[in-house]
């Protein structure tokens, strides 16, 4: 099969690797910047293209989307409207994205939306833990993720890219990663609410921290603390049982289930090969998918909808600034 990839930066390279890894070497990149079709041309081998137009031409069998967040409706409507089937990466607003797999559905082509985070070791040993009643019913979690935000991308100016627009702040990218697997565990929100703001020196003009409270449908409730200030990353997750509890701390590597007079300390300490491994595995869903052999196991509508109750809940953050204000 043909693949195009769209947008050739740190990701866009990345899912090159991935389609390699798997045995997939008929790649065409496409990049309006000459420097980074170059460098992918010399790293992989591959074929690029600077227009769409040109890529387009050469018959692409599938197309991987991994520009900034804000231009995937093009790309998307664009795929699902010749029937080209398509892999999306994580989306950060909601345009256009119901329309493209309606379009595509009509075209008997797939539209994937990512799923990396379920592929984190991490996350599939809670999962299994959950799933095993280990710890009884989830009644309660918390969840923090925080990342200094001039560390995200060492390479370039932290105002210069995406995370500095207002449509797709920093924090908000951090939520819609975190809340892709926190639903995967418990369930989508049925209810919301938000406080953040910006309380650092960062020179950008959104939150760098914001706090969500949701009901998920299972019944539980959470609690996501979302930050681009903490100096040293953190990735941090309690889940309250009916009888028990299951912790995660990425930094000391380790899942840890109390319960039953039972405790179990997991390592699941993330190294760069296996975080990368967790690119290559959805890679694998998506062209297994894309072959018929399984079905793909996310929507667009899911990811819409998490991405509804975040728009929702930062919206009553809003409200609840200009009721506070003089």
């Amino acid at each position: 099969m043909k693949a195009l990839v769209v947008g050739l930066g740190s990701m866009g390279q990345r899912r090159v690797r991935n389609l390699i890894a798997l045995g997939e070497r008929d790649i065409i990149g496409l990049d309006v910047r000459a420097d980074r079709r170059a460098e992918a041309a010399q790293k992989y081998g591959i074929s690029t293209a600077e227009t769409f137009e040109a890529a387009l031409a050469a018959s692409p069998d599938f197309l991987i989307i991994s520009t900034a967040p804000a231009a995937h409706e093009s790309f998307v409507l664009a795929a699902a409207e010749r029937g080209i089937p398509y892999f999306c990466e994580l989306n950060l607003v909601r345009d256009g994205l119901l329309e493209a797999e309606r379009v595509a559905a009509s075209h008997g082509s797939l539209a994937a939306p990512s799923t990396t985070m379920r592929h984190h070791p991490a996350v599939a040993l809670v999962r299994a833990a959950l799933e095993a009643g280990r710890i009884g019913r989830p009644l309660a979690f918390t969840h923090h993720s925080g990342q200094y935000l001039p560390d995200w991308h060492p390479w370039e100016d932290y105002r210069s890219f995406f995370v500095a627009e207002p449509r797709t702040a920093a924090c908000r990218e951090v939520a819609a990663i975190e809340m892709s697997w926190l639903c995967w565990l418990f369930g989508l929100p049925v209810r919301s609410r938000s406080l953040g703001g910006k309380v650092s020196d960062l020179d950008v003009k959104v939150d760098d921290v914001v706090h969500f409270l949701f009901e998920t449908s299972s019944g539980a409730i959470g609690h996501l603390q979302a930050d681009v200030l903490a100096r040293r990353p953190i990735r941090a997750l309690r889940v309250v049982g009916s009888e028990g509890t299951v912790e995660w701390d990425a930094t000391r590597g380790e899942v840890v289930v109390d319960a039953a007079g039972t405790r179990d300390v997991l390592p699941c300490a993330a190294s760069s090969a296996r975080l990368e491994a967790m690119y290559v595995e959805e890679m694998r869903l998506f062209l297994e998918a894309l072959r018929n052999e399984r079905r793909y196991p996310y929507t667009f509508r899911e990811e819409c909808l998490v991405l509804e109750a975040l728009e929702a809940a930062e919206r009553d953050a809003r409200r609840e600034e200009s009721r506070a204000s003089p």
